[in-house]
Order: structure tokens, then C-alpha cells, then sequence
């Protein structure tokens, strides 16, 4: 079958197994993947794992460069890392800060990359939250893990889908 899309698709690790599965499922159609851990050490690459402090633009760019070296160039972007569970003790504004801020690094950096194969006919740009399918406004989602944080990576995202209209922008 041929790929999916143009250029290889980059997806942010859950720490809970999506994203691994995905790119499992993607491969199984012939499309390019690179997953990429959250790390503040460096880390080697290793079975399309990627590692890097997502919170650093230098790091981000050297990653992307990397993959682009590597795999190719990216034309899509599933943001999982917001579905991460909470880690214990951690303030929910610490948390909030590095599933945004990675995400607004990330799409900054490859604003490019994904203009261009939006043009050639395919791109997309997805985040996840974990604040279920009322967005946090349920009882369900309120009870679990709620981190009031990851409205922001909705609104972000809604920024995005204004400003990139040749590319798919959603959450």
C-alpha cells in the first residue's frame, strides 16, 4: 500500500502505549514514523524513538533535524503527550507548561515542513487532551485526572487551524 502521506509522521510519546501502537499501525500501511520521548538527557535514537527536552528550542530543533536526516521530512504531527498520566507530586501548572510549550515548539519548528506538503496536498497538525469528550465540562472527566492546563492546548490548537489553512489542525 502507499504511504499515507508524503513525509514521515512524528508523534509525541503518551508514556501509555497509543503512540507506539499507532506507529505500529501506520508502518503496517507503509508510513513513515518517529516517535519522540520528553527527556532533559541526552539520549541516542534508537527503533524510531527520539529523545529530547521538548521545552528547549535549540533541542527541538536539533531533534527535527535529526529525524529529517534520518526518516525524512515530517508532514504530520500527533501530539499525545498530554495523555500522560500525571506524574505523582507534580503541580498541574508544571505539567500544563511542557504539554503547550512542546507543542507550541514543535509546531513552530516545523511550520514549514507542513506548510509545504499542505500545498503538495496532504498535512495535518493533531493534539490530544485528556479532558474526555466533554473537554472537562462532565462529571466523568472531572473525576479522573483533570489538569485545568489543557484548555490551553486547545485554544492553541484553534490558533493554529487560523493561521495554517493548507493544513489539517485539529484536537
Amino acid at each position: 500500500l502507499p504511504p499515507l502521506l508524503s513525509g514521515c509522521i512524528l508523534i509525541t510519546d503518551d508514556q501509555r502505549g497509543v503512540a507506539c501502537e499507532l506507529a505500529d499501525r501506520l508502518a503496517d500501511f507503509g508510513q513513515q514514523t518517529a516517535i519522540i520521548r520528553c527527556a532533559t538527557e541526552q539520549q541516542a535514537a534508537q527503533d524510531g524513538i527520539f529523545y529530547a527536552d521538548l521545552t528547549d528550542e535549540q533541542a527541538v530543533a536539533s531533534l527535527l533535524e535529526e529525524i529529517r536526516d534520518k526518516i525524512g521530512v515530517p508532514s504530520g504531527m500527533l501530539h499525545l503527550m498530554p495523555l500522560e498520566p500525571l506524574t505523582e507530586g507534580e503541580p498541574w501548572n508544571d505539567r500544563a507548561r511542557r504539554d503547550l510549550k512542546s507543542l507550541y515548539l514543535l509546531a513552530r519548528a516545523l511550520e514549514a515542513d507542513l506548510q509545504a506538503a499542505g500545498k503538495q496536498g496532504g498535512a495535518f497538525c493533531l493534539s490530544t487532551t485528556a479532558l474526555g469528550g466533554g473537554l472537562g465540562y462532565d462529571e466523568e472527566s472531572l473525576a479522573k485526572d483533570f489538569n485545568p492546563g489543557q484548555g490551553g492546548v486547545l485554544g492553541f490548537v484553534k490558533c493554529l487551524d487560523m493561521e495554517w489553512p493548507d493544513v489539517v489542525v485539529r484536537a
